[in-house]
């Protein structure tokens, strides 16, 4: 749902009649959720939601990659975040690649072990649509996925 909050300040002229209106768009009503997707060895379960409560349009997301435990010489991390559920496409080396490449989406790089700041745009089309985000982290010679996050944006 979509509220429209209205604000009205007073800007006087000469005779104190002139006013500035301000709408600001309120989205309420919808939940967000992150599930862990947890795949088989060697994609360690180390993608995690952050400290936030949950990807909330308007706000900021922090999903964190711990690669210490897979990868303790990570020179980068990065987020990868799709449109639609997960996929399951085992890559060996590398691990299982979770979100379809080929679906619209972004990445997100980061310093390693760092949260990931996403900012989420307010856009209540994205409410209820799920995404999937699955990091990786690569040094100088190997890069390995990570688990996923099975996401549905939210309000609350």
């Amino acid at each position: 749902m979509i509220t429209w909050e209205s604000r009205e300040l007073a800007l006087p002229d000469a005779n104190g009649s002139i006013y500035a209106s301000f709408f600001d768009a309120v989205a309420s009503g919808a939940a967000s959720e992150v599930l862990i997707n947890r795949v088989l060895a060697p994609n360690p379960d180390a993608l995690l939601p952050g400290q936030t409560s949950g990807p909330i349009l308007g706000q900021v997301w922090d999903p964190l990659i711990d690669y210490s435990t897979f990868l303790p010489d990570a020179g980068v991390d990065v987020l990868v975040v799709r449109l639609g559920a997960s996929i399951d496409i085992p890559l060996p080396p590398l691990g299982s690649l979770l979100c379809n490449p080929l679906a619209p989406g972004k990445s997100f790089v980061g310093a390693p072990g760092s949260p990931i700041m996403l900012p989420l745009p307010l856009d209540c089309t994205l409410i209820g649509i799920p995404l999937c985000a699955q990091g990786l982290s690569a040094n100088a010679s190997l890069t390995l996925f990570t688990n996923a996050l099975e996401v549905t944006l939210g309000t609350l």
